[in-house]
This record gives C-alpha cells, structure tokens and sequence, in this order.
C-alpha cells in the first residue's frame, strides 16, 4: 500500500453507498510499512485530514469548504497498530455534544439540533 493508493481508496469508497454502506467498515491494513516510504508525510496527511474532516460540524462555513468530501463521512477512525479502521456515517449520525452528569452515555443532536448549532456557530459571535 503506498500513501497515494490509500488516499484514492478512501476517497472512492467513503462516499459512495454502492461501495460502503452507511454504517460500514473500511479497514486498512498493513500500515506500519508506511512509514519506511519517503511519502510518510502524505500517511499522516490522510490521518489528519480524516480528523479534521469527522469534525466538520464544528466548523464555520468558510473553513467548512476546505473539507475533503471524503473526510465528512466518517464517524469514527481507529487507529491500531498496523491499521486505520473508518467508521462510515449512518443516516441517523449526529455530533456529540455533551456528557450528562450521572451517566456513562453521549447524548447525540438530532439532525435539526446540529443544523440550528452549525448555523450559529457560523455566524460569529
């Protein structure tokens, strides 16, 4: 796998539901072997952009755009050795906004809670 292989894989298979269902698992592997090539710079540029991506309800709409398509249907990325695990986003995805005291469970905003919360968080203050 070189860094350019997994960036054109990611990019393909994420955003199409033909290739990945919602809710799927992209796995991978073999990535240690990664960090012998020169190009190791562009592996970590896939990991950062995939982070910066899952967070893109929390941006404004300018920086918003910058956003790899790819990058904003992730739910979750694990990272293990040897291994990327992508988490693809289901229909019902929501961010997480906070932690209720006394529980060990995220509470997600409802699709109309996160439209409300993007839309103020970029206005300004």
């Amino acid at each position: 796998h070189t860094p350019e292989m997994i960036s054109v894989s990611v990019a393909t298979l994420l955003p199409d539901s033909a290739c990945l269902r919602p809710k799927g698992v992209y796995i991978v592997e073999d990535t240690h072997a990664l960090v012998k090539w020169p190009e190791r710079e562009m592996y970590q540029d896939i990991v950062g952009k995939a982070f910066v991506g899952m967070h893109h309800f929390w941006m404004g709409r300018s920086k918003r755009a910058r956003v790899l398509n790819w990058t904003t249907h992730i739910a979750q990325m694990v990272l293990v050795d040897s291994m990327i695990v992508y988490h693809k986003i289901g229909p019902d995805h929501a961010p997480y906004t906070r932690l209720r005291r006394g529980t060990d469970k995220l509470r997600e905003l409802t699709h109309e809670e996160a439209a409300r919360r993007t839309r103020r968080h970029s206005s300004g203050p």
